[in-house]
């Protein structure tokens, strides 16, 4: 997982996270990313309400440690459906089209 990368004026290339997260700690590894731009983001400047920043002030390999560590805090939950907050469960349940097909074309008959 890669975090903290941003393009503009200022690109920042995103950085290794760690080196491999499993599918059950995804989840909680995004919230907790979220928690930590949360704690410790600049929200007074929206030019740098980004994490990109959060590198440039304190460093990866603090922004890593603050991460983890908010991970650990994080409840598990569970892989699937069951993941997901219960508004968006219709979403997450509904099977999904194999393909996208185009309306088809009218026929020359009803023309």
């Amino acid at each position: 997982m890669f975090v903290a990368g941003g393009l503009g004026a200022n690109p920042h290339p995103a950085q290794a996270l760690e080196d491999f997260t499993t599918r059950e700690d995804l989840l909680p590894t995004i919230e907790a990313c979220l928690r930590t731009f949360d704690h410790y983001g600049n929200r007074d400047n929206k030019i740098r309400a980004r994490m990109k920043w959060l590198v440039d002030t304190m460093g990866i390999d603090e922004l890593r440690e603050r991460i983890v560590k908010e991970r650990s805090s994080c409840a598990p939950r569970a892989a699937g459906p069951a993941a997901f907050p219960s508004r968006c469960a219709r979403w997450a349940t509904r099977p999904r089209a194999a393909s996208r097909s185009r309306r088809p074309a009218p026929s020359r008959a009803s023309r």
